[in-house]
């Protein structure tokens, strides 16, 4: 028995040895998919024209055709974006929007803070109008060629005051497009 006992340490022993002195390998593999890259295109400058002092000017997106519903403002143009990127790839968009547009000699209070201010078409996921100041999250749907796409309007409303200098006001509206699945 205590031969046995010995030799079975002595086996364990040589064991523990032997096997700091072997070298051991695996593998694992390295693997990318390339997707086509993203594409951001501002179209067109969200534009009231002219608005009559003490009227507020809006430029609202019908919920049924996405085209601009005016009101007090003598152009009424939407404010466009486009972007192509990979088919079914999934982003959250997010906009940065002054609260006031500034002119030469006073600022003009803008908001785009409701749903009839935002709409996305052409996506898979998340068509439809938002509210820009909570940002909206789409996936990208065919452009008809295989590639992923999605366009977003914008409107907005200007409160000029009924003393409002008379002049051209402006600001910048930026958009943020963050991947959430490639």
């Amino acid at each position: 028995m205590k031969k046995l006992s010995s030799l079975i340490i002595a086996l364990f022993v040589f064991g523990i040895v032997n096997s700091y002195g072997q070298a051991i390998t695996d593998n694992i593999n390295a693997n990318a998919n390339v997707v086509q890259s993203l594409t951001l295109t501002g179209v067109d400058d969200l534009s009231f024209g002219d608005v009559i002092a003490g009227n507020n000017g809006t430029i609202e997106i019908d919920g049924t055709d996405g085209s601009a519903i005016v009101s007090n403002a003598s152009v009424g143009q939407l404010g466009t974006f486009t972007f192509d990127g990979t088919l079914g790839a999934q982003y959250a968009i997010s906009f940065s929007i002054p609260t006031e547009l500034t002119g030469a000699t006073s600022t003009l209070p803008f908001v785009m803070d409701g749903v009839n201010y935002g709409r996305v078409e052409g996506a898979a996921v998340g068509s439809g109008n938002f509210n820009p100041t909570a940002g909206v999250s789409i996936e990208l749907g065919d452009d008809g060629a295989g590639a992923g796409v999605a366009n977003i309007s914008l409107g907005g409303e200007v409160q000029p005051t009924t003393g409002q200098a008379t002049e051209t006001y402006s600001g910048t509206i930026t958009i943020e497009v963050t991947p959430t699945s490639i």
